[in-house]
Order: structure tokens, then C-alpha cells, then sequence
């Protein structure tokens, strides 16, 4: 039986490594596991997220595209996402974690 480990799915395209080693830390911080997965085909962020969160076996995804991050959970596609934004990136990473372990947001 194949098991995947729980962990949260970040799907990015045309950002820089330092976006994304900020939202990487925030996640660290909070100790869950994540895998990233370099999008070559253009995608607007929210559908990164939304196809992040099915890939995730937290049922969470983070959607990257440039400077935009948006965090939501497989249970709001179609919706308004959990978080987004361009900056405090850090703390977005935090922020997804949080949501998993169900402890207040920073």
C-alpha cells in the first residue's frame, strides 16, 4: 500500500526562490512536512492553490505565481480561499500550518 506522507503541496510557477523559501519556512516553523511542485504551464494563482490542495494529503495547498500566494483547503474549492496576498510570505507558510493544526492564526 502506497501511503504519501502528510504534507502540504505548494505549486508554483514564474516566482523566485526566495518567495518560496519564505513561505517554506514558515511551514518548517510550525514542523509539518510540504513538497513543491514547479508549475511550467502558466496557471492563475487560485487554480494553483485549488489543484495543490487535491494533491495534498492535508487537503491544503499553497498557489503560487509570481508574487501572489494563495492558501486554501479542498473543502472551499469554488470559494473565497483561507488566505492570500503578496508579502509576508513567512507568515502565509505559517498560516497554512496553523490552519492544519488548528491553532490560531499569526
Amino acid at each position: 500500500m502506497n501511503q504519501s506522507k502528510p504534507e502540504i503541496v505548494i505549486m508554483a510557477c514564474q516566482t523566485s526562490k526566495e518567495i518560496l523559501k519564505e513561505i517554506l519556512a514558515g511551514i518548517e516553523e510550525e514542523q509539518l512536512f510540504y513538497k513543491v511542485i514547479w508549475m511550467e504551464r502558466q496557471m492563475d494563482v487560485q487554480q494553483l492553490a485549488t489543484e495543490a490542495a487535491k494533491q495534498s494529503s492535508l487537503d491544503v495547498g499553497i498557489g503560487v505565481f509570481q508574487r501572489n500566494v494563495v492558501v486554501t483547503c479542498r473543502q472551499l474549492e469554488g470559494k473565497q480561499p483561507l488566505l492570500k496576498g503578496d508579502n509576508g510570505y513567512r507568515r502565509l507558510g505559517i498560516n497554512a500550518a496553523r490552519y492544519i493544526k488548528k491553532n490560531p492564526f499569526v
